[in-house]
Formats: structure tokens, sequence, C-alpha cells
């Protein structure tokens, strides 16, 4: 994020506060529930597949921008399924906002046109090749290094995402190596889940997850 890109965010935060405003300076626009992969922690398999049109999606980016947003974050599912995501982010871009992406990677190889203006993303990444496929599904690491090394040629900027789990916690010294080599960002998240026997309609989060995954607080110290 260039300096321009900070300052117009900071003033926007800032003429809210001023004015007692509620403006969406930074939003997360799911636009597919679509995914490839089935991840063990994940509710969007079970989600309503229904998803807005193109026309629909530009709609609610202008509403967004109308109203202050400088920041959209780009979810799933998988948003490179979106056969429109160059569209989508184009019509952003021209409203001025900065485009993140949360994706596997998936065939990033085949979409590079439309990667083009989306400004950081973040791959998801469970740890070595045979525990990102235990929870992710076969091929899905391949896939990753593969977008990897299509960013890096395009020369975007993006950081990794893993969601930590009892079987890739040992493991958080090779995501770190990984990032070294390949000069990257890790973020780590906590695994979470409603922990209920009660189904949450259209959420995003399982109600449980299996106990191989479950983690306890001494794992993390």
């Amino acid at each position: 994020m260039t300096l321009f890109q900070k300052t117009r965010i900071l003033r926007s935060i800032l003429r809210a506060r001023w004015f007692g405003k509620r403006i969406p300076v930074a939003c997360h626009f799911s636009i597919t529930n679509r995914c490839p992969w089935k991840c063990q922690y994940c509710g969007f398999p079970f989600k309503d597949k229904q998803e807005l049109s193109t026309a629909q999606a530009l709609k609610v980016i202008d509403e967004l921008a109308d109203m202050g947003t400088q920041r959209m974050h780009l979810t799933g599912g998988e948003p490179a399924l979106r056969e429109d995501l160059g569209i989508i982010v184009e019509r952003a871009k021209s409203r001025n906002i900065f485009v993140t992406m949360a994706t596997t990677g998936f065939h990033f190889d085949k979409i590079t046109d439309q990667l083009k203006d989306i400004d950081l993303f973040f791959l998801s990444f469970d740890g070595p090749p045979e525990i990102h496929e235990a929870q992710r599904g076969k091929g899905s690491y391949k896939v990753l290094r593969d977008a990897i090394e299509v960013l890096k040629k395009l020369n975007k900027p993006f950081w990794t995402t893993t969601v930590l789990t009892t079987r890739n916690i040992p493991h958080i010294d090779f995501i770190l190596e990984t990032a070294r080599e390949n000069r990257f960002l890790a973020n780590f998240h906590l695994l979470y889940y409603t922990g209920t026997d009660e189904k949450i309609s259209g959420a995003f989060h399982l109600n449980q997850v299996e106990d191989s995954l479950k983690t306890v607080n001494r794992q993390y110290n």
C-alpha cells in the first residue's frame, strides 16, 4: 500500500470521527461460495451456492465507494472461480479502492490477466505438502506453489494465511522458512468453530470440527 493510499484511508477515518459518521472504510466482499476444495475446518461447502450477477456485484462496489470505502477484500469460496473477476477488480480500482483477495491460488496460471490490478493477495497455506493436502484436498499444495511462482513473476505482493490446527502447529518452522525463502509475510489464525450442536444457517464456520484438528491452549506456548 502506497503512502498516498494510506493517507486516503486515514483521511476517511478521521472524517468519519469528526462528523460522527459510520463509514465502511474497509470491507470484506464475498463474491462466491464456490470452492474447488473441501477444507476440514470450513463450512463453505454447506452454504448456498447462489451468488451475485456481474451487474449486482458492480452495483455493490459503486454503492460502497459512494459511502467512502477505501479497501475491499475479495473473499469466497474461491474468488478466482468468478469468470468476471477481472471486471469486478477493474470497477473497484476505477473507484480508487485498494483491492486485496483471499485465495487458494486456484488456476492462477490461467487467469494472470485478471490478477494484474489486485494490490495484495492472501494465499491459504496449511504447512508441508502432506499436511496441506490432508486438510484441503489432493493437489492443493501444488496449486499453492504454482500460484506463488505466478505472483512472483507478476511482481505482485502476497502474504500467506495459516489456520492453526493440531496437525500443522508442529510445522510452523516449515511455514516460516518457506516465507523467508520466497520473501512473503506469514499470518497465523486460531482455529475457531461455534462449538455447539446447533447448525447456524449460512454460517462460515462449522459448529464442530474433527477432534484431530482441535487444539488446546498449551499447544500455542
